[in-house]
C-alpha cells in the first residue's frame, strides 16, 4: 500500500503528499481498498491529486456519475454564488464552521456521503480554496472514462456551422473509433486568421498571426 501511495504522490512537496495520502486513507472504505484505481488519463499538480483520489473511491463504491453531478452543482454554486466563494476563500473562518456550512448544503442536495467525505477532507487540508480546480480535473477524467475526446478551436471571429462541421469531420483522424470528439470554440481577433486547434496533447497552430510572426523572423535571421 505504501508503495501505491507513494506514486500517487510523488513530484508534489512532503505537506501535500501527507493530505493527499490523508485523502486516499479518508475516501477508501477500507485499508485494502486505500490502492488507487487507475485513472484513464494522468491528471498532474495538487488538483489532479485529489481528482484521482475521489475518482478512485467513487469507482471502488460505483458512483462516480452521483459523485460528478454532486461536484458538477457544486461547482456551480461556487463559481455563481458571492457568498459561498467568499466563505471558501476566508482564511479567518475556523475550518470546522466552514465545515459544517458545507455539510448542511451538500445534505439539503441529497449529496452522497462520498462527496460530504470530499469536502470534509477538502477543508481539514486547507484545500477549499482549489475545490473548482480540483472538481474540473475530476471532470477531464470523468470525460475520458466516458471516452470524450476535448478539443478547443480558436478562430478570429465565428465559424459558420458548415465550417465547424468540416473541422470536426478533419479532426475524427486524431482520435480512435471508440472515442467521442467535444469539442468547444473560442473567439481570438489577434490570430488574425486561420486556427488554432488544442486537442489531447496536440497543438496545431495554423493562424495567420503565426505564419507573419515566422515570416518576420525568417527575414530577421536573411538580414
Amino acid at each position: 500500500m505504501a508503495s501505491n501511495l507513494f506514486r500517487a504522490t510523488r513530484m508534489i512537496s512532503n505537506p501535500q503528499i501527507l493530505q493527499v495520502n490523508q485523502a486516499v486513507r479518508c475516501l477508501s472504505t477500507s485499508s485494502v481498498n486505500s490502492d488507487l484505481v487507475k485513472a484513464p488519463i494522468k491528471v498532474f499538480g495538487v488538483q489532479g491529486r485529489y481528482a484521482h483520489a475521489i475518482f478512485s473511491a467513487a469507482s471502488k463504491q460505483n458512483c462516480l456519475e452521483k459523485i460528478e453531478k454532486d461536484l458538477v452543482e457544486i461547482k456551480k454554486s461556487i463559481d455563481s454564488d458571492i457568498q459561498l466563494s467568499r466563505l471558501i476563500a476566508n482564511p479567518f473562518m475556523k475550518r470546522q464552521v466552514k465545515r459544517g456550512i458545507l455539510e448542511d448544503l451538500l445534505k439539503k442536495r441529497n449529496a452522497h456521503e462520498l462527496t460530504l467525505k470530499f469536502f470534509g477532507v477538502l477543508t481539514t487540508n486547507n484545500r477549499l480554496g482549489s475545490a473548482s480546480d480540483i472538481i474540473e480535473a475530476f471532470s477531464r477524467i470523468m470525460g475520458a472514462h466516458r471516452g470524450e475526446v476535448r478539443c478547443t478551436i480558436t478562430t478570429a471571429k465565428k465559424l459558420t456551422n458548415d465550417q465547424l462541421k468540416n473541422v470536426k469531420d478533419s479532426l475524427q483522424g486524431f482520435i480512435n473509433k471508440n472515442q467521442k470528439l467535444q469539442v468547444a470554440t473560442e473567439i481570438e481577433p489577434k490570430i488574425i486568421g486561420g486556427m488554432i486547434v488544442d486537442i489531447e496533447d496536440k497543438y496545431i497552430d495554423m493562424s495567420i498571426a503565426t505564419r507573419i510572426k515566422k515570416v518576420s523572423q525568417a527575414l530577421d535571421t536573411a538580414a
